[in-house]
């Protein structure tokens, strides 16, 4: 279709009177049509922290209406950060998850310092268990996981699945990227400075050093983890989804029933302990034929869909609303899995049609 090379006139009619009013439904269409459609970049920023924060109930509904887009700046700011250094860096997943962990200890460890915060009540529950050199190791061991793998890897994981085209680029310019920084670093010390807590400043000077010592690190690491293919094929995704399923409900559980009567040294190795199998055996897994996007969103759903399946528990704990995010999260978890298995089926019929026609020109 040919462009006309004349302006578009700025105005819905060229002169008047006008042939034909137009309704305002057309009027509302026309707009729509106009509007720039939501990039990648900013599709992070926004699914961020509706998965870490909204989809796990820590902010109920109601409640983030009012503060999602402070949660937005921290959340959202700190995803895009990490995304784009690894991009730029000509890293990949290796760095994400050490940038994650990274963000947790910006978090947890500096804004809000949980991590230190004897009288924070989400530690109410650990009592003195876990505690050592006036930090809780066990909430260290899974808020450090969470954060790294829902509140970073899988949104972002999610946008690149959204957006196939451009999962290898840069999804901000450098000017959005200085904003985004700007106000993660901005919300980060509103809450230093505004959040008074009982916690030694030492605690503090300590997260910035391990911070900057993990960024460090997270810029040498290979990009990719594996020296190449295995033998065999991959495992399917329902088996892949089961795994990642069962791995976070074990790392979990290890917070929640405080080990199980383990010393707290061991509910943290069994945490560690549990992601690196279940890691290392995703990692064999990828490597070997077979695995495609459907097996990587079957990690990420996996993982995911423990928040869901959490929310009836939520609900009748206090949080309202709880059980419908829970049931939109879950069919939205479906929806996109269904549309991923329609997208490779399409792949692989197309493939197929290549080959018939490329077979029937050689019998020619």
């Amino acid at each position: 279709m040919t462009q006309s090379s004349s302006p578009e006139p700025n105005h819905y009619w060229p002169s008047w009177p006008p042939p034909e009013i137009p309704s305002i439904l057309s009027l509302a269409r026309r707009g729509l049509r106009r509007q720039r459609p939501l990039g990648p970049g900013m599709a992070l920023y926004i699914l961020s922290p509706v998965v870490a924060e909204l989809c796990l109930g820590s902010t109920p509904a109601f409640n983030y209406i009012f503060f999602g887009w402070m949660l937005s700046l921290m959340y959202g700011g700190g995803a895009i950060l990490i995304r784009e250094a690894a991009v730029r860096w000509g890293k990949g997943w290796p760095t994400i998850l050490t940038l994650g962990i990274a963000y947790a200890i910006a978090e947890e460890g500096i804004a809000v310092r949980t991590f230190f915060d004897r009288t924070a009540p989400v530690l109410k529950p650990l009592g003195d268990y876990g505690w050592a050199g006036g930090a809780n190791w066990v909430w260290i061991t899974n808020l450090s996981l969470y954060h790294a793998v829902i509140s970073i890897s899988i949104p972002i994981f999610l946008v690149m699945l959204a957006y196939p085209a451009r999962r290898n680029e840069p999804w901000v310019s450098d000017r959005w990227l200085r904003r985004a920084a700007v106000g993660f670093i901005g919300i980060e010390l509103f809450w230093l400075l505004v959040y008074q807590r009982p916690v030694d400043g030492r605690l503090i000077v300590a997260s910035l050093a391990v911070i900057a010592a993990l960024v460090a690190l997270a810029r040498v690491l290979p990009a990719t983890l594996g020296a190449g293919p295995l033998a065999g094929r991959a495992p399917s995704p329902r088996r892949v989804a089961v795994v990642a399923f069962a791995a976070t409900v074990g790392v979990f559980a290890m917070d929640w029933t405080k080990g199980f009567g383990l010393p707290a040294a061991g509910a943290v190795a069994a945490m560690l302990a549990i992601s690196a199998v279940a890691g290392l055996w995703f990692l064999r897994g990828s490597r070997r034929a077979g695995w495609t996007d459907r097996q990587r969103y079957a990690l990420a759903a996996g993982i995911f869909v423990f928040l869901p399946v959490l929310s009836p528990l939520m609900e009748l704990s206090g949080i309202r609303f709880q059980i419908v995010v829970g049931i939109v999260t879950g069919w939205l978890i479906v929806r996109q899995w269904r549309r991923l298995r329609a997208r490779e089926a399409a792949a692989s019929a197309e493939a197929d049609d290549a080959v018939s026609v490329g077979s029937e020109a050689t019998a020619a």
